[in-house]
């Protein structure tokens, strides 16, 4: 049986976009933390730098790319590539480490 679509829309997805569907998961998860963190800053009364809101603009925009390839859809930016999905998963993955090592060395 075919694996439904990350994005929670009920799809199946061809065998051909699973690659794309796991990469989708994995920005999904991603983009979740980075929400929570963003939550957990604003009621500090901190504000995230703009750097990291571009980031995170970065990661909502290969979400919606992979979401139209899973989808077969004609909407995909010309600009999208694989890899730049590879490299957002590995800086975010690495940025979120080392916040949770500051955090950690703080307490």
């Amino acid at each position: 049986m075919a694996p439904e679509c990350f994005c929670g829309c009920g799809r199946r997805v061809r065998f051909s976009r699973r690659t794309q569907n796991s990469s989708g998961l994995k920005v999904e998860s991603e983009l979740e933390w980075w929400e929570a963190y963003r939550e957990a800053v604003d009621q500090t009364g901190a504000e995230l730098p703009d750097t990291v809101l571009d980031f995170l603009s970065d990661g909502l925009w290969l979400h919606d790319n992979l979401a139209a390839l899973v989808h077969d859809e004609d909407q995909i930016d010309a600009g999208f590539e694989n890899r730049k999905v590879t490299r957002w998963l590995k800086f975010s993955q690495t940025s979120r480490r080392k916040i949770r090592s500051d955090l950690a060395s703080r307490h």
